[in-house]
């Protein structure tokens, strides 16, 4: 093989590790609740847009044994740059039918990477508001559940959405 060709390789090679390493991570954030997750309290994140894209957005909890539900509802309020709000309840499974913690790692604490919005629109350019606030209640009682234990973090993660 000549010397040309060689580098060549070595250089596509390194070229293709580059793209393969990149993340989507468009943005991160993480809050720390502490105690739980008190039901009046709303977490806040602010996502600085700086062009009109689609991105997919989730919400990242982190939870310990000590968190007893096999669901999470949250109510999520989108304020765009320009005012307009948009509020989902959303459910998500958080354990398996049989009892065991769903999610990502290897300890104790899970990590839950649960769907917001699937290739949400951020047509305007500025700071957009999320409020992420959690909405459970024990079986058969009206008042919410005031504090969640077991969960350590609440975070927002906007990704380059997976066009495959």
């Amino acid at each position: 093989m000549t010397s040309k060709l060689r580098i060549g390789a070595v250089g596509m090679f390194f070229y293709l590790i580059f793209l393969g390493c990149q993340s989507p991570e468009i943005f991160v954030a993480f809050q720390k609740p502490p105690g739980g997750w008190n039901a009046k309290e709303a977490m806040n994140f602010k996502f600085d847009n700086p062009s009109a894209q689609s991105s997919d957005v989730f919400v990242i909890v982190r939870t310990t044994p000590e968190y007893e539900f096999s669901n999470l509802f949250v109510i999520a309020k989108i304020t765009s740059p320009e005012g307009v709000i948009q509020t989902d309840t959303l459910e998500f499974e958080m354990a398996y039918s049989d009892g065991r913690p769903m999610g990502e790692g290897l300890t104790a604490v899970k990590t839950h990477k649960l769907w917001l919005k699937e290739s949400y629109d951020f047509n305007e350019i500025g700071v957009y508001s999320f409020d992420i606030e959690q909405a459970m209640r024990r079986s058969k009682e009206i008042q919410g559940a005031s504090q969640l234990r077991g969960i350590t973090d609440v975070g927002l993660q906007i990704e380059k959405p997976n066009l495959e």
